[in-house]
């Protein structure tokens, strides 16, 4: 802002005359900024009111409107201790008697302890160690012999194996128990197993079984592409179970597909992480880590694989890099590299000895720049180009054979590289090489676990060592009117009514009652008329407003002279007014009236609201709704509870009534609020409209700004010149004075 000296020839406080004349020509602006500001509260209090208004549609309105909401039932039980009930809207009414013969329970195992108490197998125990949940099965005996592994089964909700290898745990264990679909833990404390099912009833019922497996070069060969072993255990539980859908499947027991896509993915995908991994760390050898933008090192290789990650593990980039990467490049990228390392070569040579053979990071920048610059642009070519072509080369098809594409991909041959087999493809595809053999063995290995071996049977039943804590699984079982019903859970729903069971009743008769829930219907229609009536006060509060003609928004100056309670009751007093007399507010209230007035014809006879003795109170209330008899009314409490009584005596009359009265409103409503040109959808007022005159107010603002400044800096031009003449002028005459002696 330039400074200005004023009034130095003229005696005038310039700046204090343009900022008068600015006042006077700024009252156009500040008209325009008192509309802004009053719009802006408008659409913040209508953005109020339109959720108050979709919350009463959406909410007390639609289930008013709804047959369903008056076909509540209620049940009650004489021996909650042992049933509890609850009835659905297809409830039929009456009374049931029900015995609880048996509850459903999950199944529990729990292991004998693991320490060297535990015996088995004629008085073999387990070596003194302290048992963890890291420690290895082959450190509590599983025999580990080359070429067969034991398989540990799981049939829970899934089936689930676990390959026992020198590296498989206790932790392991019961990961795969998990995965099977089984509650599963270790307690270190115990020394003990916890196994359970998550579900009840005898169709949760689960077994653990182990055998012995051969393994096959199938397996093996798979296991190296998936990178078996170099993963912990969890991750090869997966890959196992990768493995054995896959074994199925080229068995021809279950449908091709899914455990083929997921090996092939799982090779892929490490494939992807192998070369750009390796894309990064060559492109690393060509950032520095000071100054280079990150935005540098984001690739997006051939369109599915994206590294993001800032490169920080270099200081120096030696020219033999350089060169060595020109070697790598096609003869463009191999020139360039060359031009701009002999120019890092020739600065090179002014740097001390210390740092010969290197590019320093402290000096000759723009030498160092340019080198940098060209391998980075070489290797972003030679690796990018490679996706780009290959992108299309490796379309996850899962063929039998190795398509002829495939064949020529270096993706292809990559995979040979990376995972030493002869090719993905051929490998996953010879059935041949997945014959597995396995025998059932004793229960040696679960025996070292405090388990044994636990099979499930057809009929759900289980078989297991008797010397093992198991607790079977088992469904519910009632007697209901005479009938015996059974089920997997301790909920068992039979025509309409659900009930819950918590204990058996050993004899006794519990009864239990259905019947119409006048109750909940009577507080359902209590809290519309609540919620109709608080947001047709607000309406009406809002739209009956005062006038607050002559109050407009305070300027800066305004509010600096009044304390901040004076300046909150005078814009709350402008706030209060902005929807007096709304268009918009007007047809929503005349709406909800006219509608809540209106009468339906059921069976001949014409009933409203006041026919079930929902009435209308004194016209200053401006169409509130009272429930008569409604205790927390203070006025219409006392009166006779028609409501209640029509829902005892003809419940579908008041249904019918309330219901078309309701749907009526709802209908209206929804008209009101689409979405036009000027609204949106849902939306009680023309936010559109607002919208675009706000942004209409706004751009009339920064017009009126412009101009005003050029105006400020016109009367400032204008002042000066004057302010220039009269000191041409005093000079002129302080000489003139001087000439004539006086």
């Amino acid at each position: 802002m330039p400074m200005r000296l004023s009034g130095l020839a003229s005696n005038m406080d310039t700046d204090a005359i343009i900022k008068e004349l600015m006042k006077a020509q700024g009252l156009k602006k500040t008209k325009v900024e008192n509309k802004l500001t009053k719009l802006e509260w408008k659409k913040d209090i209508w953005k109020d009111m339109n959720s108050k208004i979709y919350k009463f549609y959406t909410g007390p309105l639609s289930k008013l409107k709804t047959q369903g909401s008056f076909s509540t039932k209620k049940a009650t039980s004489s021996n909650e201790s042992k049933v509890t009930v609850k009835a659905g809207t297809g409830a039929s009414i009456g009374s049931y008697q029900i015995e609880v013969e048996r509850l459903a329970s999950a199944q529990y195992v729990t292991s004998k302890k693991l320490d060297s108490t535990l015996t088995f197998d004629g008085g073999n125990k387990l070596p003194d160690i302290d048992v963890k949940g890291n420690t290895t099965l082959k450190d509590l005996g599983f025999d580990i012999e080359v070429g067969k592994e034991n398989v540990i089964e799981f049939k829970g909700t899934t089936t689930a194996n676990l390959y026992v290898t020198e590296k498989t745990t206790l932790n392991d264990f019961v990961q795969a128990a998990k995965n099977a679909g089984l509650n599963a833990s270790y307690d270190e404390t115990q020394k003990r197993l916890f196994l359970s099912g998550k579900e009840s009833g005898k169709e949760n019922t689960f077994g653990v079984t182990i055998k012995t497996v051969e393994i096959t070069s199938g397996r093996s060969n798979l296991r190296d592409i998936l990178g078996y072993s170099s993963t912990n255990g969890s991750t090869r539980i997966e890959m196992d179970k990768a493995i054995d859908e896959y074994l199925e499947y080229k068995d021809n027991t279950i449908a091709p597909g899914s455990a083929e896509v997921m090996i092939y993915q799982a090779a892929f995908k490490k494939l992807k992480n192998y070369m750009g991994d390796k894309l990064t760390s060559d492109l690393s050898a060509f950032y520095y880590k000071e100054g280079t933008n990150p935005d540098d090192t984001t690739l997006t290789l051939g369109g599915f694989y994206t590294n993001s990650t800032y490169q920080d593990i270099f200081k120096d980039v030696t020219l033999q890099d350089l060169l060595n990467q020109a070697n790598e490049n096609v003869t463009d990228d191999k020139e360039k590299i060359l031009s701009a390392g002999d120019a890092a070569k020739k600065a090179e040579e002014k740097v001390e000895t210390d740092l010969a053979g290197k590019v320093s990071l402290e000096e000759l920048e723009e030498a160092k720049k340019k080198a940098r610059e060209a391998a980075i642009e070489a290797e972003r070519n030679k690796f990018v180009k490679f996706y780009q072509k290959q992108q299309k080369a490796l379309i996850p098809q899962y063929p039998e054979t190795v398509p002829a594409e495939l064949e020529d991909s270096p993706y292809y041959k990559a995979l040979d590289g990376v995972f030493g087999v002869n090719g993905l493809l051929t490998k996953v595809s010879k059935a041949e090489e997945f014959k597995e053999t396995s025998d059932k063995i004793n229960d040696n290995g679960l025996n070292r676990l405090g388990i044994g071996a636990i099979t499930k049977n057809d009929d759900g039943s289980i078989t297991h060592g008797n010397d093992v804590e198991v607790v079977a699984s088992q469904d519910s079982k009632v007697v209901y009117n005479g009938a015996t019903l059974e089920g997997s859970t301790n909920v068992i729903t039979v025509n309409g009514v659900t009930l819950e069971l918590h204990g058996e009743t050993k004899g006794e008769t519990v009864s239990l009652t259905v019947s119409n829930d006048i109750d909940g219907v009577y507080d359902m229609v209590r809290n519309f008329v609540k919620g109709y009536n608080e947001l047709l006060q607000e309406m009406n509060k809002l739209y009956n407003a005062d006038s607050a003609r002559g109050f407009n928004p305070l300027t800066d100056d305004e509010k600096d002279s009044m304390t901040d309670k004076q300046i909150e009751k005078w814009e709350q007093k402008i706030k209060d007014s902005l929807l007096r007399r709304d268009d918009n507010l007007s047809g929503m209230l005349s709406s909800m009236r006219s509608n809540m007035a209106g009468s339906v014809t059921v069976n001949g006879k014409s009933l409203s609201l006041s026919s079930f003795g929902i009435v209308t109170g004194h016209y200053t209330e401006k169409g509130l709704l009272h429930l008569a008899g409604d205790s927390e009314d203070p006025i219409y409490g006392g009166q006779e509870d028609k409501l209640k009584k029509a829902l005892e005596e003809n419940p579908e009359d008041v249904m019918k009534v309330l219901n078309k009265l309701a749907d009526n409103l709802y209908q209206d409503m929804t008209s009101k609020m689409k979405g036009t040109s000027l609204r949106s959808a849902l939306t009680a007022y023309n936010d559109k409209e607002m919208d675009k005159l706000e942004k209409s107010y706004k751009k009339d603002i920064a017009t009126l700004e412009k101009k005003l400044k050029e105006m400020e800096n016109r009367y400032y031009k204008q002042f000066s010149a004057m302010e220039s003449a009269m000191s041409k002028l005093n000079s002129q005459s302080s000489q003139l004075a001087g000439m004539l002696g006086m």
